[in-house]
């Protein structure tokens, strides 16, 4: 049955030697610069688009 209180109760509790995870700092840096590399691409095609588009209004105003 699903408690409001508790939402992990299922898991049980850890083991007392476990350690979470931890990415390394060149882990970060990649997360970093992947979404920096893709916010860069995204507003270039953005762009782009918005001069074609500029462009081809051009063409049809007399």
């Amino acid at each position: 049955m699903w408690s409001p209180v508790a939402p992990d109760a299922h898991q049980g509790p850890a083991a007392p030697g476990a350690r979470r995870r931890r990415h390394g700092r060149v882990a970060r840096f990649f997360r970093g610069y992947l979404m920096m590399v893709g916010a860069l691409t995204t507003l270039y095609v953005l762009l782009q688009l918005a001069v074609r588009l500029l462009v081809e209004i051009g063409r049809w105003m007399p």
